[in-house]
């Protein structure tokens, strides 16, 4: 039973994306790169842009989408700009004929997340 768990500790470890060398660390280039959607499933969109090149687009979660009511399609031509990682786009802003969807500040923070609040020592100052 050890062997078989160590095994699987190796399978799976060896074969993330972390240890595949896509992990980017500190090494995130920001790149604004225009396409067409082909694939669309939440949390992700393929774009194929017209010299060839596909990238895999990390959206964000679906409850933010909907809350905000964005909606992206397939074939809608897009302008993303973002963070790019190896084949996967983390964009700060998609831009599209019906209009734009800001998802990330300027320093790459997502805008679903919510900012900490100041931290209280005592609670009575």
């Amino acid at each position: 039973m050890k062997r078989f768990l160590l095994f699987l500790i190796l399978v799976f470890g060896l074969s993330s994306p972390l240890q595949a060398g896509r992990h980017c660390g500190d090494h995130w280039s920001e790149i604004t790169i225009r396409g067409q959607i082909v694939r669309l499933r939440p949390p992700l969109a393929v774009i194929e842009t017209p010299q060839g090149e596909t990238y895999f687009v990390r959206l964000g979660p679906y409850r933010f989408w909907r809350t905000q009511g964005y909606k992206l399609k397939v074939g809608d031509k897009v302008k993303i700009r973002g963070f790019r990682c190896g084949e996967m786009l983390f964009p700060k802003v998609i831009r599209w004929r019906g209009g734009q969807i800001r998802l990330r500040d300027e320093s790459g923070v997502p805008r679903w997340k919510k900012p900490l609040a100041p931290r209280r020592f005592w609670p009575w100052w």
